[in-house]
């Protein structure tokens, strides 16, 4: 699988077809947010902001003069995590993909570095805003 198959690998990737249609949108120089360890799962929470925006967003996102798509990624059943590095501009290329039983999160910008293995992965909420570039 490529890095643009990503949804494949989701619990339910209705929210961001809904949106993007059957192309996936690419997880190449996403703009991640924040990294989030829950005790309980264990999960692992990943909010980044998307580098496309849809062709054909939702009516209001429109209306509302939105262009930046973001998602809240979260990892369950975290049984491999690793991190090193840290910077505050973080645009990375994010990769999702299977490894034998679990699903394989990576990040790397240069700088940071992620692996999480976990055994399922879900679209927890897509959103929009207006960014200022």
């Amino acid at each position: 699988m490529t890095i643009n198959d990503w949804t494949e690998f989701v619990v339910d990737a209705a929210p961001i077809r809904a949106i993007f249609g059957p192309t996936s949108p690419t997880l190449k120089g996403v703009s991640l947010h924040e990294i989030i360890l829950h005790r309980e799962g264990p999960s692992v929470l990943l909010r980044f902001d998307l580098a496309e925006f849809p062709p054909l967003p939702p009516e209001k996102w429109a209306a509302a003069g939105f262009n930046i798509v973001q998602i809240r990624l979260l990892a369950l059943g975290v049984e491999e995590l690793k991190i090193a590095g840290l910077q505050s501009d973080m645009h990375i290329d994010l990769g999702l993909k299977k490894d034998g039983a679990l699903l394989r999160i990576s990040v790397d910008s240069g700088a940071m570095k992620l692996d999480l293995g976990a055994t399922s992965v879900v679209v927890e909420n897509v959103s929009a805003y207006r960014g200022i570039y």
